[in-house]
């Protein structure tokens, strides 16, 4: 299995004590389980080994997803506090010396309806793809989703275990439910069921 790098790219102190609680939550899941998952590191736009754990990303294996939150035809994505928020061609410019061009992996947008298009507005995820492309990423592969996803890892109907989800609330619901436990997740199936592959035009 590759690397698996989440990224937000907002400043550390916008974001890191929700995503942080997360990762130390699943890595003790996964000692309990006895299985792999979560992110094996989190990065913010301020981190200063951002493009160290990028460079080393050199299998095709690897993984970088990028957090935020985001809405079908969106060109921007925003903290999950809300007080920042960078547009697709800022995300891209701050990759571009952190990323090498002959990066093989994958670039999933993880954010609410990264994949969904509206109206005349493409989806963020094929902005962001064209734009890469563009810029030299010939060998990466892209990929958004097509509904409202969580960072928790819940009971999916229909699967065993827990897992990232698709869900039928946006992320202020998720984050409702999630408050309030006994509530639960109204869950659509696993993320990556509603995941689609990008690609650049």
């Amino acid at each position: 299995m590759g690397k698996r790098c989440a990224y937000l790219p907002f400043p550390e102190s916008d974001s890191a004590s929700e995503y942080q609680e997360l990762l130390d939550w699943a890595l003790e899941r996964t000692k309990a389980r006895g299985v792999g998952f979560g992110w094996d590191k989190i990065l913010f736009a301020d981190s200063s080994d951002l493009g160290d754990n990028f460079r080393g990303l050199l299998d095709e294996d690897d993984v970088i997803y990028i957090l935020g939150h985001c809405e079908a035809g969106g060109s921007k994505l925003s903290s999950n506090t809300g007080k920042s928020s960078v547009d697709v061609d800022s995300v891209v410019e701050d990759l571009l010396d952190k990323i090498d061009t002959g990066f093989r992996g994958k670039i999933k947008i993880y954010a609410c309806d990264s994949a969904v298009s509206c109206w005349f507005y493409p989806a963020f995820t094929q902005q962001f793809a064209n734009k890469m492309f563009g810029k030299g990423y010939r060998r990466a592969r892209f990929f958004g989703y097509l509904k409202a996803v969580g960072t928790q890892y819940v009971p999916v109907p229909n699967q065993e275990g827990l897992h990232r989800a698709a869900c039928k609330d946006d992320w202020i619901g998720q984050i409702k439910r999630f408050m309030n436990e006994e509530a639960g997740f109204e869950t659509l199936g696993r993320a990556k069921d509603f995941r689609l592959e990008v690609h650049p035009q």
